[in-house]
Parts: structure tokens; C-alpha cells; sequence
């Protein structure tokens, strides 16, 4: 239920992705990652109901199939640790419908580059989905995105609202700060 990945609240996405494409059938109880938009996540976890018949057997499965996803992804990221452990049954699980459309919508945001120069030498934007909670009103993913205008700031907004609305979620921008321009005018006080 942790990941160290290049950001391991995207480690556990694929993983939820990963067990939906090798059949494997779960509930989600809870995710939760970082502390805050603007700061990397350094770990995440989630909570997930396997069926009742996930006794010792079905644990050695699912630990098979997380191991079968550490090499699948090993090359990429050779740092990656998934562990998967018992815990006691949690009180309430998300409704099917409500996690088949954050999974969908979470694996489908962007984080890390977001946008580069035509010729691709350059990188215009940068996302970062630092931290996710659960909250009263359900998951709560904090991103922040950052780039060298205006117009690379909005497409990153465009795309995350777009996302949500097509999974039918809630897309709230809580904050914008305006790019610091250089300018060869203005002097360091010595």
C-alpha cells in the first residue's frame, strides 16, 4: 500500500489501472498522498477491498500481480517499492461509479511536463499533482502547474478542468500567481 515511484501518488493510479486491466475486481476505501500542491510527493498510500474470498491465496495473487507491475515499470523507475499488507476492513469503500471515474480522471491528468518547445529542447510548463486526500466531500487532488506564460499556465488549467468535466468531477483553481518577468532595468541591491 506505498509506493517510492517518480511520484507515488501516480504509482498507485497505475496500480488501480494495472489491477482493472489483469481483472483483478476491488473497492477503493481510501488514497492519500503529500502535503501540499507546490511539494513533491514523497509517499502515498490507499486502502482497497479485495472480495471476500481474498484469504491468504488471493493476497499471494495480488502480491504476484504488484510484483509483475514493479517489473513492468523497473526500467523507468528502478527505485519502485510496492508493498501490500492485511489490514482491517474499512468502515466504507467509494462506489463503483464514483472511483471508475477518479481512476479514470486521476491516471488522465498530467503531472511532470506538461508542455515543451516545438523542437522539444525546452520544456513551457510543468504540473505537479503534490497531494491527494480524502475529505468530507470525497478525494481531493491538489496540483499546482507552473510555466513560462500566461498562455502555458491557461492550457494547464484547460486541460485539468476539461478532464474533470468529463468525469463528471469538480475542478476548483483555488489560486494563481502572476510570472515574475526579469527585466535587464532593474538592479540586485548590493
Amino acid at each position: 500500500q506505498g509506493a517510492s515511484y517518480d511520484n507515488p501518488i501516480e504509482a498507485l493510479t497505475d496500480i488501480l489501472a494495472f489491477f482493472k486491466n489483469n481483472s483483478i475486481i476491488f473497492e477503493l476505501s481510501n488514497i492519500e498522498g503529500g502535503t501540499s500542491d507546490s511539494i513533491y510527493a514523497s509517499d502515498a498510500e490507499m486502502t482497497l477491498v479485495f472480495d471476500n474470498d481474498c484469504n491468504e491465496k488471493g493476497l499471494k495473487k495480488i502480491n504476484s500481480v504488484l510484483k509483475k507491475y514493479e517489473s513492468s515499470n523497473a526500467e523507468e523507475n528502478p527505485d519502485l517499492e510496492v508493498t501490500c499488507t492485511q489490514v482491517a476492513m474499512p468502515e466504507s469503500v467509494m462506489d463503483s461509479d464514483s472511483a471508475n471515474r477518479f481512476v479514470g480522471a486521476q491516471y488522465t491528468l498530467p503531472d511532470g511536463a506538461f508542455n515543451k518547445s516545438d523542437d522539444d529542447e525546452e520544456i513551457i510548463s510543468v504540473c505537479n499533482i503534490g497531494c491527494i486526500r480524502n475529505s468530507d466531500s470525497g478525494i481531493e487532488i491538489l496540483a499546482s502547474g507552473t510555466g513560462i506564460s500566461n498562455k502555458a499556465l491557461k492550457q494547464i488549467d484547460e486541460q485539468y478542468k476539461n478532464i474533470c468535466e468529463i468525469s463528471n468531477l469538480t475542478f476548483e483553481k483555488t489560486g494563481s500567481i502572476p510570472i515574475w518577468k526579469a527585466s535587464n532595468k532593474q538592479k540586485f541591491k548590493e
